[in-house]
């Protein structure tokens, strides 16, 4: 069976091995010095893969599978790019060659336009605008996985900040503006915006600090009708699911 987005997955991965200085050769093949790499498609198994050999003269290459992905008739062309990370992460990753992605080129998230329902990208946008210091760990986190893992920023950044805000008397003010900025989205943001503040920015910050939550963050939000049962019920939630605790 063949593989039919091939030429995409080549396009996707052509920067990296240009930055990585592999010349394109005959049958597929990229070399670079006594280094050889190539795409290959299991049409039994249905596996694209990933393959490496090393050249030695006199010798046919012996190609080792680094990688593989499953890859069925089910998926579209729109599943290459997560093929194509997979396979740019393995591949650094087996020459030692640290991913170079300049984070000025990085552009900073835009916010909702006029009747749209905002998403993460616009909620990320909100908090970037409070909380600057974190414009070049939105960059560093979209040059490392190539794409913004949301999740991974919050858990870690988010909490962080979420915490110190809540433990200093002197952010009294900014802590009120957070709460305010919380709320706006819960209540206007998709699914995703909703999930990242209850159960990560709420439930992950306080389902252990539970006397910091009593004290500082639910006061701020007693009159905020939606936000205020959301943010109880998810500290619940979260303290009692030790699946969920266990990705903070």
């Amino acid at each position: 069976m063949e593989f039919l987005f091939y030429d995409e997955l080549i396009a996707q991965l052509k920067p990296t091995l240009d930055e990585l200085n592999f010349k394109e050769s005959e049958g597929g093949i990229f070399l670079k010095d006594n280094y050889a790499v190539k795409i290959d498609y299991d049409g039994e198994r249905q596996l694209v893969n990933l393959k490496a050999a090393k050249a030695q003269e006199g010798s046919n290459l012996e190609f080792i599978n680094l990688s593989q992905y499953l890859f069925t008739p089910e998926h579209t062309k729109r599943d290459v790019e997560a093929v194509a990370i997979d396979f740019d992460d393995t591949l650094r990753k087996e020459l030692g060659a640290k991913k170079e992605v300049a984070r000025r080129k990085i552009d900073l998230p835009t916010k909702a336009a006029d009747g749209e329902t905002p998403t993460i990208e616009a909620f990320t946008k909100g908090f970037l605008d409070i909380f600057p210091q974190y414009r070049d760990a939105y960059r560093d986190n979209i040059a490392k996985n190539g794409s913004f893992h949301y999740v991974e920023f919050y858990k870690t950044y988010g909490i962080e900040k979420t915490l110190e805000i809540c433990r200093e008397p002197k952010n009294e003010k900014q802590l009120g503006k957070y709460v305010n900025f919380l709320n706006k989205y819960f209540i206007a943001g998709d699914k995703a915006v909703i999930s990242v503040i209850t159960t990560v920015l709420i439930g992950g910050s306080f389902y252990n600090n539970r006397q910091l939550f009593e004290e500082k963050f639910l006061p701020k939000v007693k009159d905020m009708n939606y936000l205020y049962p959301a943010a109880v019920n998810s500290v619940e939630y979260v303290a009692k699911h030790n699946n969920i605790k266990s990705i903070f």
